[in-house]
Formats: C-alpha cells, structure tokens, sequence
C-alpha cells in the first residue's frame, strides 16, 4: 500500500515542481520580452522611470491636496447642516407645542391663525431643504474620503517604485519585477494550467462531446446478414495448406517456409484496379505460390521475418460470405486459381463513427477465399450471435483494436466506461460497441489507443 502512496505523492510532487518551472519560464520570457521591448540601455530606461514617477506623484499630491480641502469644506458644511437641522427640529416642537386647536381656530382670529400657518410651513420647507442638503454633503464626503483613500494608496505604491528603482542596481531584477508586477496573472495562469488545464479539458471531452457523439448512428455496411467467416487460430507462426487448385498471393517477409513444388512467380499487384492504394499500404511485388499438382495440399509456414513478435490469423470467408477489413493488415490472400479477387469499398463520410474513429473507407472482401491478416500485437477472434433480432447481442471493444468484422455488424461509438482512467489516459476516450450477428477480429493496443504514423495516415482510406 505504501508503494502507490508514494508513487502517487512523487508523481504530484513531480508535477507541481514542473508547472512552478514552466510558469518561471514564462515569467523569465515576458521579462525577457520587456527588455527587447526597451530602446534605452537600463541606466536611462530607470531614470525614465524615476521621472515618471516624481511627475505622477507630484500630480497625485496636487489631487490629493485638492481633494481633501473639498472634502474638510464638506465635512465643516455637513456640520452646519446637521446643527441646522437640530434647531429647526427644535423649532418644529415648539410651534407644535402653540398650536391653537380645534375650538380656537373656529372662534379665534383669523390673521394669528394664518400668520401661525405660515411660520409653520416655512419651518418645514426650511427641515425638507436641511435633510436634502445633508444628504448630499454625506455622499461628497463619502466620495471625497474614497478618492483621498485611492490616491493616498497610489501615492505609498510609488514611493515604494521610487524606493526600488533607486536602490535596483541590477537589469535583471528590475525586468523580472516589472513582469511580475504586470504579468502576475500569466504566471497564475501558466500555473494552473499545466496543473490542471488537462482536467477541464478532459471533462468537456468525456461529459460533452463523448455523450453527443454517441448519439450518432452506427456504422452498418450491410443490412442483410452474410455467411459468417471463420477466424482460425491466432500464433506467431501458422501452417497452412494450399489446396489443389488454389493459389497464394503474399508479401515477401511474411514466408517463412514453402513446400518446393509450388509454382512460385511474382504478382505486382493484388488487383490493377487501384494500385496506388497497394503501393500506399506496401501491397505490392508479392509472392504468388500456386498448386497446380493434382497429388494433394502442400504445406506453407506463415511468420514475419522482421518482427518474431507479430502474430498471424486466417479468415476464412466462405462463398456468399465477406469480411471488411484494413488493406495494410492483409499479408496474403488464397483463393481458387483464374479467380479474381473481389474487393469493394465502402464510404462513409457522414457517419458520427467514422469521425470518432478517424476511417471513412472501407475495404471489403469477398469470398470464397482466405485472407492472411497480421499486425505487431496480439490478435484475437470474436464471434456474436443473435438469435433474437430485437434483443442482438453487443460486446465493447477497443475503437482503435478493430482490425476487422462482418459487414453486417453494427459498430457505435460509445464512450469509455471510467471518466478517471480516461483522465489518467489510461483509456481511450471512446470504446466501439459491436452489435449483432457476425465475427471480428481485434489487436491489442496501448492504453490510448494510437497508432503509428503510417497507419495514422492509411487509416482514413481504409488501408
């Protein structure tokens, strides 16, 4: 338990120390970028600076001076008002305390009732004008001590720059100050990033374009079912018989051993009807064996010469029956002599799988013939059957393992099981769900999936 602990703690602590280095990097190359950047040497480049400084705070002295007799003014007029407000509060009172009353005003005179009025309306214009001037000499006061307090803290920051850039002997730590105090946010940035840039990046993938991608129809290159082909064993090494009657059609690294009767001559090209696509993915110059004798099989001994880890596998595709699969993965072909081999190709451009997966070719042979398929990783065969059409049986497979499958399956993309594993890219993003009736045939691959450049590039082609 304490070994993947520890794993663990060195790997985030190897990560940590990785995005402090990068963020220093692009710390260091803003500083570098500010240098450039300067016509002056640093001498006259920091005594720019010092003027500047004296000039801005000689200006934000002024402001502040000016603002804080505005502000002292208001403060004093707010007092004023506010002693104001109480005596005519006070006033208010007492011309409520001589109010005649009811009986008075009816039997009373009529001129002290109307001069009592008066004084009391102009008292309460005069406490509606006080309260309204109050208010306003708040809210200048207000701004005024904001705009002292901004300008006080503007002047502290220069003083300290005028401290620094007089005491700052040295080009270097005076750049890099000056890109940390302007790019600090790159820094964080950069930082946060690399920690966890991969994160955020990997959960819009998983929970957004993954969840709307296998939304897509499935690949279906046949509707009607075919006679299924069968997927001999897979080996390093495999012995097969050439029967009567039949020729062998196979690249030159992948004979091992041939019986000495066979006819053996040279066939440029599998077929003349696309050669460009049998020179892309190395279909070209091939040994051709043939058993013309009527005596029995012979024996031929398959293996790649250049890889002793590559492993074989022969389909077999009866008559009726086809298998689609990669033209780069066919290393042989065997098939009734004057028998021309049937390939067709199949499009898909529109197809959400084809997207995701990165193929929108398809090469699909025809049978009766028996194909010769090998890659450099484990091979291995899969068989689904489907009795029941409304409940047809499905497997996950590895998107990028597919080497090849019968035309009538249906293949959907659909996304990876764990979100963490595919964070960790210890799983591809997407899996291919296989749906019923049919064989195919799958390779092993590495924990993301990828190929090589060649077959990066043959893939779209269905090579």
């Amino acid at each position: 338990m304490e070994i993947p602990i520890r794993k663990t703690v060195v790997k985030l602590a190897r990560k940590l120390g990785m995005a402090v280095l990068i963020s220093v990097l692009a710390l260091v190359t803003y500083a570098l970028w500010l240098f450039v950047q300067d016509h002056a040497d640093f001498e006259e480049n920091r005594a720019q600076r010092v003027a500047r400084v004296e000039a801005d705070r000689a200006r934000f002295r002024a402001e502040l001076s000016t603002v804080s007799q505005k502000t002292n003014v208001a403060t004093a007029m707010l007092d004023t008002q506010k002693q104001r407000a109480v005596q005519v509060q006070k006033l208010i009172k007492s011309l409520h305390e001589l109010d005649p009353g009811a009986l008075e005003r009816i039997m009373g005179d009529k001129e002290q009732q109307a001069a009592y009025d008066a004084r009391v309306e102009r008292a309460a214009v005069m406490q509606t004008e006080t309260q309204t001037k109050i208010v306003e000499l708040q809210r200048e006061v207000v701004v005024g001590e904001q705009t002292r307090a901004e300008l006080t803290r503007k002047l502290d920051e220069l003083d300290h720059e005028e401290s620094q850039l007089k005491t700052e002997n040295y080009a270097a730590a005076h750049y890099l100050r000056i890109a940390w105090n302007e790019g600090r946010v790159l820094f964080y940035t950069v930082f946060f990033a690399y920690l966890f840039g991969w994160v955020v990046v990997a959960a819009g993938l998983y929970y957004g374009w993954a969840q709307l991608a296998a939304k897509g129809r499935a690949v279906q290159l046949r509707k009607t079912d075919v006679t299924m082909p069968v997927i001999g064993e897979c080996s390093l090494s495999l012995e097969h018989m050439l029967w009567p009657g039949e020729r062998l059609w196979v690249r030159r690294r992948f004979i091992q051993s041939a019986d000495s009767v066979l006819t053996r001559r040279v066939r440029l090209f599998p077929d003349w009807s696309r050669p460009l696509s049998w020179i892309a993915c190395g279909a070209c110059r091939l040994i051709e064996l043939r058993n013309e004798r009527s005596d029995g099989e012979r024996q031929v001994v398959f293996a790649n010469m250049n890889d002793p880890f590559a492993e074989l596998a022969v389909v077999e595709i009866p008559e009726g029956g086809s298998f689609v699969v990669r033209a780069g993965f066919v290393m042989g072909m065997i098939a009734d002599i004057g028998r021309r081999p049937v390939i067709r190709r199949h499009w898909r451009l529109w197809s959400w799988q084809s997207w995701v997966s990165g193929q929108f070719g398809y090469c699909e042979f025809y049978g009766p013939c028996r194909l010769v398929v090998s890659c450099v990783s484990t091979l291995s065969g899969e068989t689904l059957n489907s009795p029941d059409e409304t409940k047809p049986e499905s497997r996950r497979a590895v998107l990028a393992g597919v080497v090849g499958f019968s035309p009538q399956l249906a293949l959907h993309p659909v996304r990876t099981e764990s979100f963490w594993r595919y964070c960790q890219r210890r799983t591809p993003l997407f899996d291919l769900l296989v749906t019923g009736t049919g064989a195919y045939l799958t390779r092993e691959v590495d924990a993301r999936g990828s190929d090589g450049f060649k077959q990066c590039v043959l893939k779209p082609f269905g090579l």
